[in-house]
């Protein structure tokens, strides 16, 4: 399943925490939409492909 998911762009970042990148095109840019587990069913964060977790902006 992790290799399935990791050939759609999914990036796992922290198992333990259950934190998820998935790239997307915001402003004609590529970003990544981030979810951790915990949050709700909603994505509802996103940063900068540079940027990590601590970078994560509301969308």
């Amino acid at each position: 399943l992790t290799t399935e998911i990791a050939e759609l762009g999914v990036e796992m970042k922290d198992y333990s925490r259950g934190l998820i990148d998935f790239p997307h095109m915001r402003n004609g840019r590529v970003v990544f939409l981030c979810w951790q587990l915990g949050e709700g069913d909603e994505i509802e964060w996103w940063h900068e492909t540079e940027a990590g977790f601590a970078g994560r902006q509301r969308l």
